[in-house]
């Protein structure tokens, strides 16, 4: 069968293979010039079959899971739907297994991994429902389930009972029987594959179809105690999942993974008792399964590693070079634009640039203060959206709007004011600066400068962080005076260098600046405030107040002052008094950004735990000061007010921020709603498995709700939960970590 040349605009490299459902061929992305997998459904489709294929679309576009192959787009072609899908260069887990059964330890580890990627899955009401070692691709070690075209969603209908779909040998009897599943049919599936990495073959075999499903309906499987290293322990657990009813395997795959890392921790610790040395599982490194960011701009990328699915089988390949993509046009105005800008008006908006790249926002207010064109009026809102004026910034952006609704100044603005709200990930990002760009009128620089603001916001949804750091370069080169972006690279280099060993460049950045950018003396006073010497946080202190004086006293810096107030030197009516400051000016100038805001609630949380310091002493805290008890309380009713003021209604307003369910969490710990608070931070870790301050916040909602349990009496709970607190941390601390590496 001869290859086509292109598929929904797409040129056709390979054939990767065939199934019951279509074909998946390799091709390439003409713009952003990476490897894509486009499956194709053949033959004619009734309209059970083409809801089908459009559910799966529907269900794998909704994902984003570095162990889930991401779906980037819909299409047709002649009639015939294509869904098109990252590129994996691996093997399946198939392939894999016929060089035999993988080591038990080894074979853990991966699945800890993928049995993740499935419970994220399902908090999204997500099912597999054909999870296989065919399905499952590894690239450079890394688990990608992939092919859910049996995904059930929700209450869809479209699978109704009586229907069998899915692989038999690994299919939950349920399932088989053609009876309603739930989540815990690909549990059982989870366990079926993990029997197959430790044994080398299926929990059930047969000559005939019939005879499979039998014996998944009716037989038990063969144990697993013959394989060597498989012992006692991690055999029940596999049979456990293979049970026969529902209600005895592990509830969810949530716990069920985690049973999983259990066992893991106690298989170590049986090694070093041992005195035995195991090989290290050796997985890629957590860069290798973030969510690539490809800029789509006029700048050469590295490759990025692409993954595909194939409808039953998986084929190996290697990823090829690829070429820098053309660079665009210059840019041009746009039918329909405003006219340019007049001599005047030119010499007003280079003023008010150079003021805005010093960081300078109030005097760009003041100089586009009666500004009517919509150039002046655009750069006016991003200020505005800087200083925390979010509401007056979408304000200012759907005036010029109604105007000029294609301009490509206004794209740009509108592309950072969605992503201020969120939810965006960066392949939409990436899709709405390549919009922006057609629009005209808009330069490389600009574009640069927007993703680079946007980039430092989505740093948890996708943007890969060395990607990030080499657009900030590339700006920097072309636009040296643009201190934001030099205070932006070095907020990036933090986390890896070291806060304190940043401090000469902060100090050398500040003295470039005209003392009125806020950023810079953030990272001048970071730079001082992680530094372990006490004198060096007192300077960080005196830093943050310094900076907000000279910037017209910034709600920003103000915050960050009160912030150490109450957690460094448990100076509780300073941090107080800034916190009413803070709130006073947000009531006065509309200051209603997710910043503003979390930072708010996040002092008050500071603040609250400093008056508990007080109203119940620990001991060998030493405290700066005594306080009457009733004064202490009327100060942490007063807080906790204050923190609700600045969080109600953030989680609508910002409905996909890790912020805005920070904020959540922390004033439910704070009125002391612990059992709330433990259930909201749960599904806070299940929603962003991989940000280490959700797992300290779930940490710490766990250690209260075990301290209360204690208190109550109930010991075995409290136990428990204790062990789930530690769970936690040790997570906590392993992912900062990985981020210091």
């Amino acid at each position: 069968m001869s290859l086509p040349s292109a598929i929904g605009g797409y040129p056709v490299l390979s054939e990767l293979g065939r199934g019951g459902m279509g074909v998946v061929y390799r091709a390439r992305e003409p713009r952003l010039q990476t490897d894509v997998a486009i499956k194709v459904v053949l033959g004619a489709l009734t309209p059970d079959a083409r809801a089908r294929f459009e559910r799966e679309a529907r269900a794998c576009a909704q994902l984003r899971h570095p162990n889930l192959v991401r779906v980037v787009a819909l299409g047709e072609e002649q009639g015939h739907p294509l869904l098109v899908m990252d590129y994996v260069a691996g093997e399946s887990l198939a392939e894999r297994l016929k060089r035999g059964p993988l080591p038990a330890r080894e074979a853990v580890e991966l699945m800890v991994r993928l049995t993740r990627g499935v419970a994220h899955a399902h908090q999204q009401g997500i099912l597999h429902r054909d999870i296989k070692p065919e399905n499952v691709l590894v690239a450079r070690g890394e688990p990608l389930l992939t092919d859910f075209g049996l995904a059930h969603v929700g209450e869809s209908h479209l699978t109704q009972t009586g229907q069998i779909l899915g692989t038999p040998a690994f299919m939950a009897p349920e399932q088989a029987n053609g009876e309603r599943v739930d989540a815990r049919a690909d549990v059982y599936a989870l366990g079926a594959t993990l029997y197959a990495l430790l044994s080398g073959r299926p929990p059930f075999r047969g000559e005939t179809l019939l005879k499979v499903l039998s014996a998944v309906l009716d037989k038990a499987p063969a144990r697993l105690s013959e394989v060597e290293e498989v012992d006692a322990e991690l055999e029940a657990l596999v049979l456990r999942c293979l049970a026969k009813e529902p209600a005895e395997r592990p509830a969810s795959a949530e716990d069920l993974a985690f049973e999983l890392e259990a066992w893991l921790r106690a298989d170590a610790a049986r090694g070093e008792a041992g005195g035995g040395s195991r090989l290290p599982f050796a997985l890629g490194a957590l860069a290798v399964v973030a969510l690539a960011a490809g800029l789509a701009l006029a700048v050469s990328r590295e490759p990025r590693s692409s993954a595909a699915p194939s409808p039953d089988s998986s084929a190996a390949a290697s990823p090829t070079e690829r070429e820098a993509p053309p660079a665009p046009p210059a840019p041009t105005s746009t039918p329909g634009a405003p006219a340019p800008l007049g001599q005047a008006q030119q010499a007003l908006f280079d003023q008010a640039e150079a003021a805005f790249l010093s960081g300078d926002d109030s005097e760009v207010l003041k100089l586009l203060a009666r500004a009517e064109h919509p150039r002046l009026r655009c750069l006016r809102a991003w200020s505005l959206l800087d200083l925390g004026q979010q509401g007056e910034a979408e304000r200012l952006a759907e005036e010029v709007a109604r105007a000029w609704s294609g301009y490509g100044p206004l794209r740009l603005l509108q592309i950072v004011l969605r992503c201020a709200r969120g939810p965006l990930t960066d392949f939409q990002l990436r899709e709405l600066l390549d919009d922006a760009r057609g629009a005209g009128d808009v330069s490389e620089v600009e574009l640069l400068r927007t993703y680079a603001w946007c980039g430092r916001l989505l740093r948890s949804h996708g943007v890969l962080l060395p990607e990030l750091e080499e657009r900030l370069r590339e700006l920097l080169a072309q636009q040296p005076g643009d201190l934001r972006c030099a205070a932006y690279l070095i907020n990036l280099r933090a986390p890896r260098e070291g806060w304190h060993t940043l401090e000469a460049e902060a100090l050398a950045l500040h003295e470039r600046s005209n003392k009125r950018c806020v950023l810079v003396w953030q990272v001048l006073a970071n730079s001082r405030r992680f530094a372990p010497s006490a004198d060096k946080v007192r300077q960080g202190l005196q830093t943050w107040l310094t900076g907000a004086k000279a910037c017209d006293d910034d709600p920003v810096l103000l915050l960050n002052a009160g912030i150490m107030f109450a957690a460094r030197s448990y100076d509780v009516p300073r941090a107080l008094a800034l916190l009413r400051q803070v709130r006073a000016r947000a009531e006065r100038d509309g200051l209603d950004s997710l910043q503003i805001r979390a930072g708010g609630a996040y002092l008050g949380h500071k603040l609250t735990e400093a008056i508990d310091a007080y109203l119940n002493p620990r001991p060998n805290l030493r405290l700066p000061a005594r306080h009457p008890q009733a004064e202490l309380k009327a100060w942490r009713r007063e807080t906790q007010e204050l923190s609700a003021s600045f969080a109600e209604g953030v989680t609508e307003d910002f409905p996909g921020s890790l912020k805005a369910h920070d904020m959540t969490g922390f004033l439910l710990q704070d009125a002391q709603r612990y059992e709330e608070a433990y259930a909201y931070t749960r599904k806070t870790v299940q929603r962003w498995p991989g940000e280490p301050s959700v797992q300290y916040q779930h940490y710490l909602s766990a250690f209260y709700l075990a301290r209360q349990a204690h208190l109550a009496g109930e010991r075995a709970r409290a136990n428990e939960l204790q062990r789930e607190a530690k769970r936690f941390l040790d997570k906590y601390n392993a992912l900062k970590q990985a981020e210091r590496e």
